[in-house]
C-alpha cells in the first residue's frame, strides 16, 4: 500500500452526534485492515494521523453513508455511523451523468486514496468543483479535505453516488432542480440517521435544519 501525502489529498474530521439508526441501508463490511505505516486514520474530532496498524473491524460493524450535499458552495460530507472503523480505500464518489435519477458519471469521480480509514463518528469532507487538490478547501476553518473535480448543480438538480471500488453502490441521494436554496444544503435529518431533506449548511459538523 503506497504512502499517502496530505499535500495532495486532505481530510477534515469531526465528531458525529449520537442518534438511533433509522436509515434502511444495510451495514457496510469494514473490509481489509490497512496495516502499512502510510495509512491515514480518520478519527472523530481529530486531525489525520499515521498509524502502523489502524483498528479496523474486518467482521463488520462499520456503516458509511452520505450525510450532506451542498450545491453552493459545492461540498459533500460522508460519515461513519457504525461501531467499527471502515477502510474506504479505493471507494468512489461521483455525481450523475445528467441530473437526478441518472447513472453515476465515472469520468470525473473521486477515488479515495489508499490507506484511508474512517473511524466511528468521523466525518469525511469533500470540496467539489475544485480541480486543484492543493487549494484551500473550506474558507475560515477547515485545513484538511479531499478535493473533487466535479461540480454539484443546484439549478439542474443532482444525484450523488458513494460506491465501492467494484462500483457497487454504498449510498446515493438526489434532489430536484432548485430544491436547495443558496444558503441551504441537502442533509440527513437527524444528523447521520435520518432521511434527506433541506437543511442548513453545516460542513463537517452535525446537520441541522
Amino acid at each position: 500500500m503506497p504512502h499517502r501525502s496530505l499535500s495532495s489529498a486532505f481530510v477534515l474530521l469531526a465528531a458525529c452526534s449520537a442518534g438511533s439508526e433509522t436509515s434502511p441501508l444495510a451495514p457496510i463490511d469494514a473490509g481489509t485492515p490497512a496495516t502499512d505505516s502510510g495509512s491515514v486514520v480518520l478519527d472523530a474530532g481529530s486531525a489525520p494521523r499515521d498509524a502502523a496498524a489502524p483498528s479496523v473491524d474486518a467482521t463488520g460493524g462499520g456503516r458509511v453513508l452520505l450525510n450532506e450535499v451542498c450545491p453552493s458552495p459545492d461540498y459533500i460530507e460522508i460519515t461513519n455511523v457504525g461501531t467499527a472503523a471502515v477502510d474506504i480505500s479505493g471507494w468512489l464518489l461521483a455525481d450523475s451523468e445528467n441530473g437526478p435519477g441518472t447513472p453515476a458519471k465515472f469520468a470525473e469521480a473521486l477515488t479515495v486514496p489508499a490507506g484511508t480509514v474512517l473511524s466511528p463518528g468521523a466525518y469525511l469532507y469533500v470540496q467539489a468543483d475544485l480541480p486543484d487538490a492543493a487549494s484551500s478547501c473550506l474558507d475560515g476553518g477547515a485545513r484538511f479535505c479531499f478535493a473533487a473535480s466535479f461540480g454539484i448543480s443546484g439549478s439542474k438538480g443532482e444525484e450523488i453516488y458513494l460506491l465501492r471500488s467494484d462500483r457497487s453502490v454504498v449510498d446515493q441521494t438526489g434532489f430536484a432542480a432548485n430544491a436547495v436554496g443558496a444558503t441551504q444544503s441537502w442533509s440527513r435529518l437527524p444528523d447521520g440517521t435520518g432521511t434527506f431533506a433541506v437543511g442548513a449548511q453545516t460542513p463537517a459538523a452535525p446537520n441541522a435544519r
